[in-house]
């Protein structure tokens, strides 16, 4: 909507073009007999356009224009005058006047004036909009190009040096750079909805970013499953070690927002590590390793909720990289072979205490675990006790997510109940040879076109007689084993592999990429690409 103000002390001129201004888009929003009153209306409404005749009492045309421009220089002016006076009109110009009519006024001048002004206002906001898209887009691409930078240091644990530029961050003389993780562990009740919960990471991660933009510093963050990494670059004017210490200004200290968040989602538990300080961005992947060094201590009953790694070597020494020892592994094979449920937790749990209180250290306590799990997973493979073993995806969550070690103990119980529970079933119910040798086959060839005539034949049973035996040994039916393990084969990858939608359909035996996902969205209740974005 083009919006005018008409300056004229001829109240008939005014009607005059009050009239001609009944057209499209054009909207007369005020009008003044002298020029002392058209400013005031001016610079109270702000319009697009003045009409305005030279000659007015008190202040004339010319000194209206003079005046206005200077504040609002994108104003369209339109002189009207009954004059043919050429000085009239050089000064006008000079001003910045858009066009000129003399009286008596035409009406189709005047609507070509608007057509001209209309047009021209189209035109610029197509090239602000332009501009703007722009400038959007590159926004856009530079915070995901400092993600993928911080990404690649935290996961590759390598340095991109082709990005070290201004752009990436501000450089500045005497500044310091660190990396900062934020874990979120949660009760076993979260467990349940871990995909929720790394949607709302992402919003704490950018609430904290924020926070830390307040005090001055360039922030870049990312989030990798349970957890949000940090690069943050101090200017020298800010001392990050006092930093830390005391938050000034009374804004909101990254602790309290924490401990907020603590109560408003009482089903987490935040921990956030501080890496060291470094004065070049090259040396930034040890900033991660000492940040992840705190978080890997975060059980550790002196570790508060937000803590420097210069605080946590002060209170506890490093270790090296746990392994099992190698009696540790003998006790630990010879309770699972003998299926002893409660040896197995026992040992477990004992070596913990043990070794928390010898070394004083909590870093190494779910290397440990790991350790344990996959020495449980070695041991019932080799001797053939076991047909399925739990998911690594979800073992992790139960081990990485874990926040103290009771927590921890409880967890591990429960995953050895499980197990144990699984090699007993096997021992009981083991499968006939035939459908063993059909389910391996199927491990191994899911990606083929598999028939359940082709494997009948191949176990020497007609196909009548092996479609029953396998759905009475197996609880499920052929084809629904085979749709089970390309499945599951298909969430594998679209949690860690970089391969599109259609090529993991194919890579799992459906040469439709359609149907692959409708039949995945019935058998996981979401489509693959949004499984992606959970779990990736």
């Amino acid at each position: 909507m083009l919006k005018i103000v008409i300056a004229d002390d001829e109240q008939n001129i005014v009607e005059l073009i009050k009239r001609f201004c009944e057209y499209p888009s054009v909207e007369v929003i005020g009008e003044a007999r002298n020029g002392v009153e058209a400013e005031c209306i001016l610079r109270e409404k702000q319009p697009d356009m003045l009409i305005t005749d030279i000659r007015m009492p008190g202040m004339n045309g010319l000194e209206l224009i003079k005046r206005v421009k200077k504040d609002f220089p994108e104003l369209e002016v339109v002189v009207i005058s009954g004059f043919r006076v050429f000085d009239y009109i050089q000064s006008a110009l000079k001003y910045g006047v858009s066009d000129f009519l003399l009286k008596p006024i035409d009406k189709s001048d005047l609507h070509k004036i608007f057509e001209q002004v209309l047009e021209k206002r189209k035109n610029n906001e197509q090239h602000y909009q332009y501009v703007e898209n722009i400038e959007q887009n590159l926004r856009v691409s530079l915070a995901r190009l400092r993600k993928e930078w911080l990404l690649k240091i935290v996961q590759k644990k390598m340095v991109d040096v082709a990005f070290l530029t201004d752009e990436l961050f501000c450089f500045e003389a005497g500044s310091r750079f660190c990396i900062s993780i934020l874990k979120a562990d949660c009760s076993s009740e979260g467990l349940e909805h871990v995909p929720y919960i790394i949607t709302l990471l992402e919003k704490i991660g950018e609430n904290i970013s924020q926070i830390l933009e307040g005090y001055g510093m360039d922030i870049i963050y990312a989030c990798d499953g349970m957890r949000v990494f940090f690069a943050i670059h101090f200017p020298e004017a800010i001392d990050p070690n006092n930093f830390w210490r005391k938050q000034e200004n009374g804004k909101v200290t990254l602790k309290d927002y924490l401990i907020n968040e603590g109560y408003k989602y009482n089903f987490l538990r935040f921990s956030m590590g501080i890496g060291a300080y470094v004065e070049n961005l090259n040396d930034i992947v040890h900033s991660y390793n000492t940040a992840n060094e705190v978080i890997n201590n975060r059980m550790n009953p002196s570790v508060s909720i937000v803590t420097g790694y210069s605080k946590l070597r002060k209170q506890c020494e490093k270790v090296n990289v746990y392994n099992l020892s190698r009696k540790d592994q003998e006790m630990f094979s010879n309770l699972i072979e003998g299926v002893d449920e409660k040896g197995i937790v026992n040992l477990f749990n004992n070596t913990l205490d043990r070794s928390i209180d010898e070394t004083g250290d909590y870093s190494w306590i779910y290397e440990y675990a790991w350790a344990v799990v996959k020495l449980i997973r070695q041991v019932l493979i080799m001797k053939g006790t076991i047909d399925e073993f739990p998911d690594e995806y979800d073992i992790e969550g139960l081990i990485d997510n874990s926040y103290s070690i009771e927590c921890l103990k409880e967890r591990f119980a429960i995953f050895v109940g499980q197990v144990i529970e699984k090699v007993i079933e096997f021992k009981e119910n083991k499968l006939s040879s035939p459908i063993r040798m059909a389910q391996e086959y199927v491990n191994e060839n899911f990606a083929s076109n598999i028939a359940i005539q082709e494997i009948a034949s191949m176990v020497y049973l007609s196909t009548n007689y092996f479609s029953a035996t396998f759905k009475a040994q197996t609880g499920m039916t052929f084809l629904d084993y085979l749709t089970m393990v390309r499945i599951e084969e298909s969430k594998k990858l679209l949690r860690n592999s970089l391969l599109n939608v259609s090529e993991i359909a194919h890579s799992v035996g459906y040469s439709d990429e359609k149907y692959f996902s409708k039949l995945f969205m019935k058998k996981v209740g979401v489509k693959p690409i949004q499984y992606r974005k959970f779990y990736s």
